[in-house]
């Protein structure tokens, strides 16, 4: 089991529109979808945004197996689509701030452990994981620095932030926007703040693109982003 205080995985109060159950039905039916569109051959190129960079980090390293916690799973699909192009290749562990998410979660795969918690304070040891992989997360965390410090404690080695808006000049902001029916925070973020964090981490960036996903004004993008801890 990879929680390290049992006592600390109920969520603090991060943002309680999110953390609506209702979200989670809405989600869900948007994801069966696509879920059903990438079993017939025509994923949406997020997924395979994803499956590439998992793709070629196989390739390149070699191992038999990664272990992987999605944080900010939702319904925990990335666990479907990461075996749909790395079949059998990920240990997959998914966590999300939404009880009704994590509910969903274990319905549809039940066998995966699952869990409730906080990104902005997971219960999770120190480098407890292969890779952790976040997408569409901390931009919906109004302090996604401290979330994206966390992400860092808790990989070993690798860190990919998917499907993560970001400004190329202007000042990261926090506003408040329709999702899914409910007013929850979007941030977008400086990509040149974003970058100097994860450097104070120890986490260097090796691999940047599209993420596949929207049309954005000019000076915003949609990105997935690698990085790796130094000295790895």
């Amino acid at each position: 089991m990879f929680i390290k205080w049992p006592g600390r995985s109920k969520p603090v109060d991060l943002s309680k529109n999110y953390a609506d159950p209702g979200i989670a039905l809405k989600q869900r039916e948007l994801v069966d979808k696509q879920l059903e569109a990438m079993r017939d051959g025509n994923p949406p190129v997020h997924f395979k945004v994803a499956g590439l960079v998992l793709s070629q980090l196989r390739e390149q390293t070699g191992l038999t197996s990664l272990r992987v916690l999605d944080a900010g799973c939702g319904s925990a699909y990335y666990s479907e689509i990461l075996n749909h192009f790395v079949p059998g290749w990920i240990r997959y562990a998914g966590v999300d701030f939404n009880g009704g998410m994590v509910r969903m979660a274990r319905q549809c795969y039940p066998r995966l452990p699952l869990a409730r918690m906080d990104l902005r304070n997971l219960a999770v040891f120190d480098a407890s994981f292969d890779l952790v992989m976040s997408g569409a997360a901390i931009v919906h965390v109004k302090e996604w620095d401290v979330a994206a410090r966390e992400l860092s404690r808790v990989t070993r080695r690798w860190l990919m932030l998917h499907r993560t808006l970001v400004y190329k000049a202007k000042a990261t902001s926090v506003n408040t926007e329709r999702h899914y029916d409910t007013d929850v925070y979007r941030v977008r973020i400086n990509e040149e703040e974003l970058l100097a964090l994860m450097a104070n981490q120890g986490m260097a960036l090796v691999m940047k693109c599209g993420a596949g996903e929207g049309e954005f004004p000019p000076d915003e993008e949609n990105n997935t982003y690698l990085f790796e801890r130094r000295g790895s």
